[in-house]
This record gives C-alpha cells, sequence and structure tokens, in this order.
C-alpha cells in the first residue's frame, strides 16, 4: 500500500494513460499526459507511446505526429510502439478519406 501522502509516479500514471488509450478515450489520455508535471513527474517514452496509441485509436494523426515532434523536443527516442501508432493513424486517415 502507498503513504496517503504519496504521489503517483511515472509508471502509474503512464498506466493511466495507457487504460484511457484502451478505452477509446483520447482526449482524456491526451490531458492526462499533460497533468503529469501537476505530479511533478516526467511523462517518459512509454507515457508518449501510450498517447499516441490513444489518438490512432481514434485517427487523429495530427496528434500522434505531434506528439512524436514532441517527445523528441524532450530528448526521449520513440521507441518502435510509438512509430507503428504514428503511421497506424495516418493510414487509418487515409482509409477514410
Amino acid at each position: 500500500l502507498e503513504a496517503p501522502n504519496s504521489s503517483p509516479d511515472v509508471l502509474a500514471l503512464s498506466a493511466a494513460v495507457s487504460a484511457l488509450a484502451q478505452g477509446a478515450q483520447w482526449q482524456e489520455a491526451l490531458a492526462m499526459l499533460r497533468n503529469f508535471e501537476s505530479w511533478q513527474v516526467l511523462p517518459n517514452e512509454v507515457s508518449y507511446s501510450c498517447a499516441i496509441t490513444a489518438t490512432e485509436k481514434v485517427g487523429h494523426w495530427q496528434f500522434s505526429l505531434a506528439l512524436l515532434e514532441e517527445m523528441m523536443i524532450q530528448s526521449l527516442e520513440p521507441d518502435v510502439f510509438a512509430h507503428n501508432a504514428a503511421m497506424a493513424a495516418c493510414l487509418r486517415a487515409v482509409e477514410s478519406a
């Protein structure tokens, strides 16, 4: 059990972003990513990958690519999951056009 005054860590917050992504709640997933700072936690590659997956599930390729760019600005290396999710978002957009 956690101490009463403890804050969530990057793993717990990333898991929350992932759960929101799985539920296709992309806006909430992005909001959660943006709120890491309020817990004094920096998002990592997993955090961003989960958020990119959330935007991919609803075909918001612009957000997916913006998150990839943000990762690089933050000196985080996008992993294969982040790249695949961003590509899938772009593909989904092309297929629905």
